[in-house]
This record gives structure tokens, C-alpha cells and sequence, in this order.
């Protein structure tokens, strides 16, 4: 077994990076007409209740779906480098010439990403106390 992973040629990572600006175009347009800042402005001052539902928003909304979207994405790929301490997993290919890193090496970076998204969540909790107006 090579001490590299085994790489993408470079049709295939051209490949693959427009198929990432492409999945990603969509998701962007959404979240910027839902999360609009304008169309909140609008109706934050008319309802009397609009102040709290932004501050809620801003800060317990936004956080929980930072950290569900980033343990989606990172779950998929991190449950098995931790199971089998190894990085990258067997058999995977890489877009960039990267040594197999075996131990906790291996699995220091995705307990980095996990304290990350466990930080989402106790923001939000943090959030919901600073809210209450």
C-alpha cells in the first residue's frame, strides 16, 4: 500500500469542483431570499413582536442550523475516520497529494470539527437568554 492517497486525475476534479459551485448555487439563492436582510427590516418595526423574532432568529436560529448543516455535511465522512483512525479513509480519493495519517492524527481533526459544532449549539443556548428582551 503507497503512503499517498490515491488522487482524482484532473478531469475528474474539474469535474468535481463545478458539480460543488453548482449544488451550491441553489442553497445560496434560497438562504439569501429567505434570510434577506430587507425583508426583515421591513416588517421588523410594523409587528410588535418583530424585534424578539429577529433577536431569536439571530441568535438561537441561526446557530442550531449552522451546527445541524455542518454535522450533516461532516458526519458522513468524520464517523469512520474515528472508528478507523485513519485519515483519508481507505480506498478514497483525494483532490490534493495527502499522506495517510493513522491514530490520533488521524482523529484530532474531526474531534476539532466536533467541538466546532457542539460550540453551535451551546451559542444558541447562550442565544436564547441574550434574546429575551
Amino acid at each position: 500500500m503507497s503512503e499517498y492517497a490515491p488522487k482524482y486525475t484532473f478531469k475528474e476534479g474539474i469535474r468535481l469542483r463545478l458539480l460543488y459551485v453548482l449544488y451550491s448555487m441553489p442553497v445560496i439563492l434560497f438562504l439569501w431570499g429567505i434570510f434577506g436582510i430587507t425583508k426583515i427590516s421591513y416588517w421588523l418595526e410594523c409587528s410588535s413582536y418583530g424585534r424578539q423574532v429577529f433577536f431569536y432568529g439571530e441568535f438561537v436560529g441561526m446557530y442550531i442550523f449552522f451546527g445541524c448543516v455542518s454535522l450533516f455535511f461532516w458526519i458522513k465522512n468524520d464517523y469512520p475516520v474515528i472508528k478507523l483512525k485513519q485519515y483519508p479513509l481507505p480506498h478514497k480519493k483525494v483532490l490534493r497529494k495527502i499522506k495517510y495519517k493513522y491514530g490520533w492524527r488521524a482523529v484530532m481533526p474531526v474531534v476539532i470539527k466536533l467541538i466546532i459544532c457542539i460550540s453551535f449549539f451551546i451559542i444558541s443556548i447562550w442565544g436564547y437568554f441574550q434574546a429575551t428582551i
